[in-house]
């Protein structure tokens, strides 16, 4: 009779563990749709003004647009950046982007795909056919540089840039370096780095709204 009391709970217990890395890609699954479908009802913008979509990452989703580029009431910023998002991902939501028809898409992208082991030639796959389809929609995208990282990274963010710039000729899109003035010999300088080699200081989102201006207005 024990025994079988022992079977019930023991079943019963089992039941109720969920390995922590399913339940983390659950939780992470489900911010995700909860930022799509935030994505999906912005309203859209009046006609007499012009809209500008950053699309992204955690660090487009990090940053302040409006308030390190103040642009008057001509201009909308709507930044749909996603913290972890990858190129595929990008990719598979790109449309809720590219239907707005907005007058310029700010995009950066990558680092996590590198940071997570992706194969380089599903990153170019990827990245690539999102920018193509962005050209054959007519849209007008500036394409920003993958940041540093970690040194081990180097060569990989170097191919991906080199990638980009090649995709940026090609479709006439601008290119943007935002890497080589944030890189030093170890990675990230360490001025614009937070402490992870990844997310950025506000000294590094200065440099990268600077850099921007001149191609937004």
């Amino acid at each position: 009779m024990y025994w079988l009391l022992f079977v019930f709970l023991y079943l019963g217990c089992r039941q109720e563990i969920t390995p922590p890395n399913l339940k983390k890609k659950v939780v992470e699954a489900k911010a995700y749709n909860r930022k799509c479908s935030a994505f999906i009802e912005i309203p859209p913008v009046d006609s007499t003004k012009k809209e500008i979509i950053f699309l992204g990452h955690s660090l487009i989703n990090e940053f302040l647009v409006d308030e390190y580029m103040p642009h008057g009431d001509s201009v909308v910023f709507t930044n749909m950046g996603i913290g972890g998002d990858d190129v595929r991902g990008v990719y598979n939501r790109r449309n809720l982007a590219f239907n707005r028809k907005p007058e310029l898409i700010v995009i950066e992208l990558g680092i996590n795909d590198l940071l997570n082991s992706e194969p380089m030639d599903s990153v170019f796959y990827y990245y690539g056919l999102t920018l193509e389809d962005a050209h054959h929609q007519g849209l007008k995208v500036l394409v920003c540089a993958t940041i540093p990282n970690r040194k081990d990274l180097f060569s990989k963010i170097d191919s991906l840039n080199i990638f980009l710039i090649g995709k940026c000729s090609e479709f006439s899109f601008h290119y943007v370096d935002i890497c080589t003035p944030m890189l030093e010999a170890e990675g990230l300088a360490s001025r614009f780095d937070c402490g992870d080699n990844t997310h950025l200081t506000g000294a590094g989102y200065k440099l990268w709204a600077d850099s921007l201006k001149k191609y937004l207005w």
